[in-house]
């Protein structure tokens, strides 16, 4: 007679497999939570909502295209949090990117000077806005750290790959904590650049956002 085999977990697996389903919840919350606050955002706009556009009562608003590119990045962030992604889920994962590496690159040429005209498409805001460049223009940090994201969001899962995304990942999550800290002590210079009518700040729902995206893209593979 054959012996059973011995199917009991070392507490150390059991530990390893807790870890990582809790991580990749925590992955699926990030995702969500982006998609509902652009979305919210977005309802803001168009129903004129100033606390779903700003949050703080005079503050910087965020920007339409700034609430797509947390939209399109919790979409991606969702359907990727698991492997194996379904072949579908990976084509809309890659389109989903590719939107957020779009919102921001096409936001960064337009402040080299390029008229492309992107940041009205949506709904129009008016002149002048608090801490707003150019109407309807995210700041220079959100348009770079949707850059980042957007490329980190990529699912395309190789070692060397993989260092590269984590490391846009820091950069973009030092970027959305140094913003943060500055709402939370005051000190505007960490996440507004300039001043007067040439000045542009990130949105405080944006960094919180941001740091949650940055967080749920590291736990999406706790591996």
């Amino acid at each position: 007679m054959t012996p059973a085999a011995d199917s009991t977990a070392s507490p150390e697996s059991i530990v390893d497999a807790r870890f990582a389903a809790a991580a990749r919840r925590l992955a699926g919350a990030a995702a969500v939570a982006a998609m509902i606050g652009g979305v919210l955002v977005l309802l803001g706009w168009a129903l004129d909502i100033a606390v779903l556009k700003g949050v703080l009562a005079g503050a910087v608003t965020m920007k339409p295209n700034t609430a797509l590119g947390f939209i399109s990045a919790g979409i991606a962030l969702w359907l990727t949090r698991r492997t194996p992604v379904s072949p579908l889920a990976h084509r809309i994962a890659i389109v989903s990117a590719a939107v957020v590496i779009a919102v921001g690159a096409l936001t960064l040429l337009e402040y080299a000077g390029w008229p492309i005209n992107i940041d009205q498409l949506l709904f129009p805001e008016a002149s002048p806005a608090p801490a707003t460049i150019a109407p309807g223009r995210m700041t220079v940090a959100t348009a770079f750290n949707f850059l980042l994201i957007g490329f980190a969001l990529l699912p395309f899962h190789r070692a060397g790959l993989e260092r590269v995304q984590r490391r846009l990942i820091e950069v973009a999550t030092g970027i959305a904590l140094i913003a943060l800290a500055g709402y939370l002590y005051g000190v505007e210079s960490f996440y507004q650049v300039g001043a007067g009518t040439r000045s542009s700040a990130m949105a405080l729902h944006s960094s919180v956002l941001f740091v949650g995206l940055a967080a749920g893209r590291l736990c999406a593979h706790p591996d």
